[in-house]
């Protein structure tokens, strides 16, 4: 089922869908509702972390990145998670370039599995 969406990035594939698919117990509907959710919500999550990151405010950085972390756990992506998982633990240990340079890492997996769910997501 899973179409090869890596897209326009070069990043190599990181969303496992029928492992996904398992824990949520084959329910593709459910899948889908939940991957436009993120597709949805995940760019504006990234802008506000940027920003915040920006404007050394790692209280915004941090409840962000554990709202965006959260969302990305519904999924099997544990690269995505893992790498938003290391700006949120920054950003809630004070630590700005810490928190900046995961973000850097942590921003093009994001974009890759939004691009890799998106076939999924229902039709606007």
């Amino acid at each position: 089922m899973a179409p090869d969406a890596v897209g326009h990035t070069n990043m190599p594939q990181v969303l496992d869908v029928e492992t996904t698919l398992e824990r949520l117990a084959g329910d593709e509907e459910l899948f889908g509702e939940i991957a436009q959710i993120l597709i949805q919500t995940a760019p504006d999550q990234l802008s506000s972390i940027g920003a915040a990151l920006t404007g050394s405010d790692l209280k915004t950085a941090y409840h962000e990145a554990h709202s965006l972390k959260g969302a990305v756990a519904a999924f099997e992506a544990p690269e995505v998670f893992q790498a938003v998982a290391a700006v949120e633990r920054h950003a809630k240990a004070d630590e700005g370039a810490a928190a900046a340079a995961a973000f850097k890492t942590a921003h093009p997996l994001v974009v890759t599995l939004l691009s890799e769910l998106a076939p999924y997501a229902p039709a606007a």
